[in-house]
């Protein structure tokens, strides 16, 4: 995972990234990774984030591997509903 001094190296002032019109989700809880949005549940909001990042590396590469990809969705998608709490 990125460290969040480079993130904020490459994202400047804003705090959060935009790229090509999608907003960097923020990083996810520790109990519920999917939830992107940090709404306590994994839902259509979360996918729309996911879907947003594909092909990037972030906090949406739920599996770590550098990219996300259908495996980062597999997970989501395996997730889905509310967060344990």
């Amino acid at each position: 995972m990125i460290h969040s001094a480079l993130i904020a190296l490459i994202v400047g002032p804003l705090g959060a990234a935009a790229v090509d019109g999608a907003q960097a989700p923020p990083p996810p809880t520790q109990t519920c990774p999917a939830d992107l949005n940090g709404d306590g549940k994994v839902d259509g909001a979360d996918l729309g984030i996911l879907l947003a990042n594909w092909g990037r590396p972030g906090a949406t590469d739920l599996n770590g591997d550098g990219t996300t990809d259908g495996a980062d969705q597999a997970i989501l998608m395996a997730a889905w509903g509310a967060c344990p709490k």
